[in-house]
């Protein structure tokens, strides 16, 4: 008998062991999830902490709870849950993840995305938003995603209105103490609140005499009072229209206070105030508050042509394009004082974009504009090679800056990029855009740079070849193109 009751104890213990050794797989099997590999992970972890730089805000992953899956654009992706604060409504709930992307199972990149939801139950349809993660449209989806690079600084900020992406507002979640909230809520608005940014010769980024209407401020949901010492989380949503500031709409998250883990809960009533500003806070067990550590750099986004703003997306959140950002952001980055506008023109449909760079003490300014009806008839292949190729301008005039005669040190722009970039270009298209050919990224890797020295060097069948590929990646009337089209 005692022995029977040995066998069936040992037997319940093994059991337990068992099922605690699996707890892992029995979840994710019960959450519909694909386990990761053990070797996937490895990779992950070496690719984040090539990368990472520990300073400032450091976000650290939970590999435990990883698993893959495929996005709607047939990406593989390995998601990695990261620490998070507890927020008590589940229809303005923030959610965050490591999403790194792989082939076979070597990682080739990584980037740090919350999913902010405005009255919408993020939780109930969280799977559903990573997999549609890089899509220009979510079914029903009210909210924001956060795109940050793996050193959580912010690279893009994207807002969705009933499924669709909105191309001319810019979204941050931001970090503020009760005192600075209150100021923020009374202050007039900055310096660009009421004129069109513009660029002059001799002073660099400046206002505009032509002042815009009055900016629209809106403070959704804020309590009438705070805790003492606490810390406010809100996002808030930027848009501009013809170069102006149009609207500034803060949408209340939380409160947390202290001594608390977490804060979570609404606030009541809408109210109207003006002002900027920028705070950080920590929420509990070491875990950073959303928002991330600041920008990657100093860019203004004044898109608002919806092709070019999905274009402009595409190539800012692209995992495949690492190379190309660490050249843009070693001259726009937060380390240096350098500024870059990226914003629409009007123009013939033989300029796709153009990039004008003004130097003043030492500190470069770029505008780079694209060209809207230009974009509104390209492939999505063709004008995000077009955004890349308008990068490296950027990057060529604040690195090697004009003389005083206004002659470049440096050989012609296109020219140099004809030398150093082509075959850099066309890797990141093929990476980007699954299915794309390299013969095919090639030719978009060389659209505007035909008349270079380097063109000339190829041969008559290869020009001829990339010409004519270029032409079907860039009309979308012609029943015989190539690609894929924003409308």
């Amino acid at each position: 008998m005692k022995k029977n009751a040995l066998l069936f104890l040992t037997g319940i213990v093994s059991l337990c062991l068992l099922l605690f050794a699996c707890r892992k797989d029995i979840s994710l099997y019960i959450e519909n999830k694909e386990q990761a590999s053990s070797i996937q992970i490895e990779s992950a972890k070496i690719w984040r902490l090539q990368r990472l730089q520990n300073k400032g805000v450091v976000l650290k992953p939970l590999w435990d709870g990883a698993w893959q899956m495929t996005t709607s654009r047939k990406r593989n992706i390995l998601v990695v849950p990261a620490p998070e604060i507890f927020m008590a409504d589940e229809n303005n709930r923030i959610r965050r993840f490591f999403v790194f992307t792989y082939d076979g199972n070597d990682v080739n990149g990584g980037r740090i995305v919350e999913f902010l939801g405005h009255n919408y139950a993020v939780e109930e349809n969280l799977n559903y938003l990573i997999k549609n993660i890089d899509s220009e449209s979510i079914q029903e989806f009210n909210g924001s995603i956060l795109q940050y690079d793996i050193n959580y600084l912010k690279i893009i900020g994207t807002s969705y209105e009933d499924g669709k992406k909105k191309a001319n507002a810019e979204v941050e979640i931001v970090n503020n103490s009760v005192s600075e909230m209150k100021q923020i809520q009374i202050s007039r608005m900055g310096i660009y609140a009421n004129a069109k940014l513009m660029l002059n010769r001799t002073s660099g980024l400046m206002t505009s005499s032509s002042e815009c209407p009055a900016t629209v401020v809106i403070n959704n949901g804020f309590p009438s009072t705070y805790c003492q010492g606490g810390i406010v989380l809100y996002s808030e949503q930027t848009n501009y229209i013809d170069g102006c500031l149009a609207s500034i709409i803060r949408n209340y998250i939380a409160t947390t206070c202290p001594g608390e883990g977490s804060g979570s809960g609404s606030g009541s009533g809408s109210g109207s105030g003006s002002g900027s500003g920028s705070g950080s806070g920590s929420g509990s067990g070491g875990s950073p508050q959303y928002g991330g550590g600041g920008s990657t750099g100093n860019l203004i986004n004044l898109i608002e042509n919806p092709c070019t703003a999905a274009a402009f997306a595409m190539a800012m959140t692209s995992d495949a394009s690492a190379n190309i950002k660490n050249l843009f952001f070693d001259a726009f980055g937060i380390n240096t004082n350098n500024t870059v506008i990226f914003k629409d023109m009007t123009a013939g449909l033989n300029i796709d974009g153009k990039t004008t760079t003004v130097t003043l003490n030492g500190v470069a300014t770029s505008t780079v504009q694209f060209n809207s009806a230009a974009f509104d008839i390209r492939s999505q292949q063709y004008a995000v090679a077009t955004v890349y190729h308008e990068m490296f301008h950027a990057y060529l005039g604040a690195h090697f800056p004009a003389d005083q005669e206004g002659k470049i040190l440096i050989p012609p722009q296109h020219e140099y990029m004809a030398s150093n970039y082509v075959d850099m270009l066309a890797s990141v298209l093929t990476s980007q855009f699954l299915g794309l050919s390299i013969t095919d990224a090639k030719a978009l890797a060389w659209s505007g740079l035909k008349g270079t020295s380097y063109w000339d060097t190829l041969s008559e069948p290869d020009k001829t070849a990339y010409g004519i590929i270029q032409t079907l990646y860039s009309d979308k009337e012609r029943a015989d193109k190539l690609g894929t089209y924003c409308n």
